[in-house]
Formats: C-alpha cells, sequence, structure tokens
C-alpha cells in the first residue's frame, strides 16, 4: 500500500523532523549519564563521606536534568507545530478531495465513512506525526544506549538485559500479531455505527411517525455491540503487554539484585554500579513499553493513512480549463450561448449495477424551448439529468451541451450554462444569501431579489426581520418544504443561465403558487431564450412542452409534443387517463 501523497504532506515540515528528534536524542543522552553520577555518588562520596563531592555531582546532575528538560521542551514545541501543521493540511486537501469526488465514489464510500477519514483517521495520523518526532528516536535510542552502558558497567550481569529483552520481544510480537488486526476491524465497524446513527437522525420523523424507535435502537445496539466486541478483543490483548512488562522488570530486578550483591560480597562490583545497573534496566524496559505503544499506534495510522490516501488517489470531478468566448463562468452572464444539448449513443451504468441503464440513448433538445421528461419511477428522467450534470460519467457515447462536448467543459463553466433544482432541495447552513450566491459574488443584491420574486420567494424573505441575512439551519429545517422549493429554485434562476432543470421541483407548492411561478418564469424577458427541462410524472406539468420525451426503463419510448403523444403513443395515453380518472375522482379536472 503507497501513501506516499499523505507522507508527502510533511515536506513543509522538514526542519521540525529534524530539529526535533535531535533535541530528544539530547535528552535520551542526558538521561544515560544521570545513572552513572548516581553510582559515583554512592562509591566516592557516601561511601567516603565527601560531602563536597556529593554536593559537585548533585549540581551536575541537577544542570543534565535542566539541560534534559529545555532539550524536550523544543522537542515538545516542535512536535506541536509539525503535527498542528500537518493535521491542518492534511484536513483541508482531503475536505478539497471529498468535495470533488464524482457522486459515484462519494455513494461508494459513505456519508459517514467520508467524515470518520476527514476527522478521525487524520487525527490519528496527526498523533502520529507528534510521536514521531517526540518518541520514534528516544524510544529505541534509549534502550540500545541504556544496554550499553549496562555492558560496559558489568557485561557479565549485564547477560541478564540480553535474556530478558528477547523474551519481551517475544510477548510484544504475540500480542500485536493480534491485537493490530481487530484495531484494523475496528475502524470499519466506527463507520458502520456512525451510519447508523446518521440514519436515525435523518429519518427521525419516519421513525417515529411508524414508531418504529425500538428497532432503530436495537439496530444501533447490535452495531454498538459489534464496535464494542471488537475494541474489548483488542483491549484484553493489549492490557496484558503493561503486567508481563513489570512482571519481566521484577525478575529481572530480583536477578541482577541477587547475583549483584554476590558480586558485591565478593568486591567483584560496587554498590553504586548495581544501582546504576537497576537504572538502565528500568529504562530499558520502560523504553520498550514505549516501543510498544508506538508499535500499536503507527499499526493503527498506518490503517488511517491507506484510507486517507484511497480519497486522495480517488479520480477527480473533471475540471478542465476551456476559455473559449462560447461558454459563460457561474458569475457572468452577459454571455449566453445558445445552449441545445444532444445526447448521441449514451451507454450508462450506476456504479452499484452491472447492467447498461441507458443504452444508446439519443435525442436532441433545441436552445430555447421547453422541454418534459415524463415516465414511471425509475424511468431514467433524474439519471439524465444528473449525467448531464456530471455527477455520473457516461460509458459509451457522446453528450454535446451547446456544441461543446460535455466532457470538455469544466464545472465552473456548466454551473454558468445550466440551473438545477433537485427534487430534495439543499440548502446549507449560513444565511439566505449565502444559499442563493454559493459562492458567486458578482451577482448584485437587486439581482438576488429579482430572482426571489420570480420564485414567489420574496414575500416570505421580507417577511423576516433580518431580510436576506435570515439565518438557514442545516438542512434548511427551519423553512418549510415550500419554502425550502422556492429558494433552491431562486438559487437556479439566478443569473438567467441557458438552461435550467426542474427536477420534480415544485412538488410542495400549492396551485397557486405554482401557477404564479410558471407565468412569472415564462414572461419574464432574462429567461425568453432559455431552454426548460421540466422532470415530472404528472402530465400537467408538461403537457404545454414543445417537446416531451417519454421514457421507460432507461429507454425512449417516444418523443414529441403533447398531441403528438396522445396520437402515437399507447403508453402515453395510458398515463393521461390514469391521472384524469384520478383527478375526476377526487373532483377535479386536468
Amino acid at each position: 500500500m503507497k501513501i506516499s501523497k499523505t507522507m508527502g504532506l510533511l515536506k513543509p515540515y522538514r526542519a521540525h523532523l529534524v530539529i526535533g528528534p535531535f533535541f530528544k536524542l539530547t535528552e535520551a543522552v542526558l538521561e544515560l549519564m544521570v545513572p552513572l553520577i548516581i553510582a559515583q555518588i554512592i562509591d566516592q562520596g557516601i561511601a567516603q563521606g565527601d560531602t563536597e563531592f556529593i554536593w559537585r555531582r548533585g549540581l551536575l546532575a541537577f544542570g543534565l536534568a535542566a539541560a534534559g528538560l529545555i532539550s524536550a521542551l523544543i522537542c515538545q514545541y516542535t512536535a506541536s507545530l509539525a503535527a498542528q501543521g500537518y493535521g491542518t493540511d492534511l484536513r483541508a486537501l482531503l475536505a478539497e478531495r471529498i468535495m470533488n469526488l464524482p457522486v459515484e465514489s462519494a455513494d461508494r464510500f459513505g456519508a459517514q465513512s467520508l467524515s470518520n477519514r476527514l476527522i478521525v483517521d487524520t487525527s490519528t495520523l496527526q498523533q502520529a506525526v507528534a510521536m514521531l518526532i517526540r518518541l520514534v528516536v528516544r524510544a529505541p535510542f534509549l534502550s540500545i544506549g541504556a544496554l550499553v552502558m549496562a555492558l560496559l558497567i558489568d557485561w557479565q550481569l549485564a547477560f541478564i538485559f540480553v535474556i530478558i529483552i528477547p523474551v519481551f520481544v517475544w510477548i510484544l510480537y504475540l500480542i500485536m500479531s493480534r491485537s493490530v488486526p481487530l484495531h484494523r476491524s475496528t475502524l470499519v465497524r466506527q463507520d458502520e455505527l456512525s451510519s447508523v446513527m446518521q440514519e436515525n437522525l435523518e429519518g427521525m420523523r419516519v421513525i417515529r411517525a411508524f414508531d418504529r424507535q425500538k428497532l432503530r435502537s436495537e439496530q444501533f445496539a447490535a452495531a454498538n455491540s459489534r464496535l464494542t466486541g471488537l475494541v474489548e478483543r483488542a483491549g484484553k490483548l493489549t492490557a496484558w503487554l503493561n503486567p508481563m512488562t513489570l512482571l519481566l522488570l521484577n525478575i529481572a530486578i530480583l536477578a541482577v539484585l541477587g547475583f549483584g550483591g554476590w558480586r558485591i560480597d565478593n568486591s567483584r562490583m560496587s554498590q553504586g554500579q548495581l544501582v546504576a545497573l537497576i537504572n538502565y534496566l528500568t529504562q530499558i524496559l520502560q523504553a520498550l513499553i514505549v516501543v510498544a505503544n508506538l508499535v500499536m499506534l503507527y499499526a493503527r495510522s498506518w490503517s488511517a493513512a491507506g484510507r486517507v490516501e484511497e480519497i486522495l488517489n480517488t479520480e477527480q470531478t473533471d475540471n478542465i480549463e476551456n476559455n473559449s468566448d462560447n461558454f459563460i463562468s457561474g458569475d457572468d452572464s452577459s454571455k449566453k450561448p445558445d445552449a441545445g444539448i444532444i445526447f448521441d449513443q449514451v451507454d450508462f451504468t450506476y456504479p452499484s449495477s452491472s447492467g447498461l441503464f441507458f443504452e444508446k440513448l439519443s435525442f436532441q433538445l433545441e436552445p430555447g424551448t421547453v422541454n418534459g421528461l415524463i415516465g414511471p419511477a425509475g424511468s431514467g428522467k433524474s439519471t439524465i439529468a444528473k449525467v448531464l450534470l456530471k455527477l455520473y460519467r457516461i460509458q459509451q457515447g457522446q453528450i454535446k451541451l451547446a456544441g461543446q462536448d460535455l466532457t470538455m467543459i469544466n464545472n465552473s463553466q456548466l454551473t454558468g450554462l445550466v440551473g438545477y433544482v433537485p427534487q430534495n432541495p439543499a440548502l446549507i447552513t449560513g444565511t439566505i444569501e449565502e444559499n442563493l450566491r454559493l459562492g458567486r459574488t458578482a451577482f448584485t443584491e437587486e439581482e438576488l431579489w429579482h430572482a426571489l420574486k420570480l420564485a414567489q420567494a420574496d414575500e416570505f424573505v421580507r417577511a423576516k426581520e433580518e431580510g436576506l441575512q435570515t439565518q438557514v439551519s442545516r438542512g434548511g429545517r427551519n423553512f418549510s418544504g415550500g419554502q425550502r422549493q422556492r429558494l433552491a429554485i431562486a438559487r437556479a434562476l439566478l443569473g438567467a443561465p441557458p438552461i435550467i432543470i426542474f427536477d420534480d421541483s415544485t412538488s410542495a407548492l400549492d396551485y397557486a403558487t405554482d401557477l404564479a411561478l410558471r407565468r412569472a418564469v415564462m414572461s419574464d424577458p432574462q429567461l425568453q431564450n432559455t431552454m426548460w427541462i421540466i422532470i415530472s410524472q404528472r402530465i400537467a406539468n408538461i403537457r404545454e412542452a414543445n417537446n416531451i420525451l417519454l421514457l421507460d426503463d432507461g429507454q425512449l419510448i417516444a418523443q414529441g409534443n403533447h398531441d403528438t403523444l396522445m396520437t402515437k403513443s399507447q403508453m402515453y395515453r395510458d398515463l393521461y387517463h390514469s391521472q384524469l380518472d384520478t383527478k375526476q375522482h377526487e373532483g377535479g379536472s386536468v
């Protein structure tokens, strides 16, 4: 698994990656000198009653401790700068890539997995960078250095260290080899748990309406139990590490004291040397515990880096540079090309499907016309809009927009060409003005109000005390369904783009408001040359269109105006009469 892009973000912090470990290494060297000074104090100062020597060595030990503290502080500061900077850069890059993922890729990953990768995985990598600077150099050096110092003091007694360390490494291997896969699986279970919780929150009204709280709670509990089981299994394994290490430490200390006492009695070593050996033994095993924790951290970090790298390596949406004068940007409404649409032998399949949804789909929509897309649910009406908006990529064929291949139009130009109102209007947290603009700063306040007026939304916006600065909660939940739809329509109308798509976008409007909206947009001078694509399941909404496309199961069944289809298409007639009968049954008429 390559993690080059994830690691590449460390380049601006190369100096930190050198300075931090250098000072941490300095601290470790100073720490290794302290047991020798203590040994001298015991053997020369205390044994001989030399108070002056004790003070001199004590001040030296204090100076080494102070220097070590300063070195540690410099390292900690450097590590904090590098880790926080790296985490910020990684989150920014990952957020940008997530926002530019193709819809099929975003669907494949899932919203909660993307969120966890952005927050949890980047935090893990940020911690890994901090530990890289603080401990990765210090812990192994301290282990090896303490072993070398012990061998220099008394190589025969230090042989106990040589026996204990392989036993510790063997225990560490047994624990890590079983716990690391569990930690990797934990990340997947976290995604699953977050997904269940998000579904519960987003579908709270439906869940309560059908009294399914208990069922959803049980589903959450099941996902939570699966995560808990993994965490507990990993925790039980890693919990053995500290007690086993302490057991080894105490066994080693007992062995050192036993053999050391015998060697002292035989005048083969001093008491200070024995104390120094015990200090070095403690340093070795403590450093090895740190190494064990680092192994666990970097095992999790490796998994996290792989998940982040998967996002960074996923192909992004097209953003091709195109400076042709035939196209306009999202902020420029002064140039309006004749925007016709051609689907030529288009094959398309959804990422999760194995068969083609569109096969050799071909049709042409003329500039400045009103076009309707109708058909049963799942016939492909909304899919045409999503393909046209480059939310999904076609497998074969060609789509032309304003005479240009769709693949050669970048996202900014496409935004200027096409205004889109989805079935479920999406509003973001912020003000009404921010929701209308979506970063398009060139539009004046007068143009905002004009778009609101066309969408029949100006009255309720003016009724708000703060007007355009009225806050919109997440998803627009502080507005009714009809108000959300009208705000989304106003956003699409802003700048009078050459093509406007209404994807069943007036379903929440009453008949009078719907009629007023239609009359307003059709009579507006700026929209006289606009191509309209109206997606609906109701013939009443599209019967006045210049051109109607009848779709069924991804196939174009018939095309023409209302009268033509009533003459030539049995399916259209059946659909018309079924809706007519429904209206008559309800006491109304088409």
